[in-house]
């Protein structure tokens, strides 16, 4: 792939990241050190972060995100292996970057009930 085609513009990208299963599946693509990751891995890392069946969350990254990740050409999905491989773009990594950072910082302070660190009830 030419430099070009790895550019996603930024309605395209905020599109990408906008469904909590799609960036779930982005961030172990992104994350991994293979160059493939099996369906069943990213089933299994969905599953882990969003309460849905799991029969559900197979049929929709089968028909619904790989495809929608494919055409924008962020993986390709080899159905026979069931391996999908990723393809950095950016500014997608750039802002699946911060959607992760946000989340994480998120989940924090709802951890915390909602205090930031050194604050009290009593302040």
């Amino acid at each position: 792939m030419s430099k070009e085609s790895l550019y996603l513009d930024l309605n395209t990208t905020f599109d990408l990241l906008r469904n909590d299963q799609r960036r779930c599946i982005l961030n172990e693509l992104h994350q991994t050190d293979d160059s493939a990751v099996s369906l069943e891995t990213l089933i299994s890392e969905v599953s882990e972060v969003v309460e849905t069946p799991r029969q559900s969350i197979e049929t929709e990254i089968r028909h619904v995100h790989l495809p929608k990740l494919r055409d924008n050409g962020v993986v390709e999905y080899d159905p026979r292996t069931e391996m999908v491989r990723y393809f950095e773009h950016e500014p997608l990594g750039e802002h699946l970057a911060l959607a992760r950072e946000y989340n994480t910082t998120q989940s924090s302070i709802r951890n915390d009930g909602g205090q930031s660190k050194g604050e009290s009830l009593e302040d």
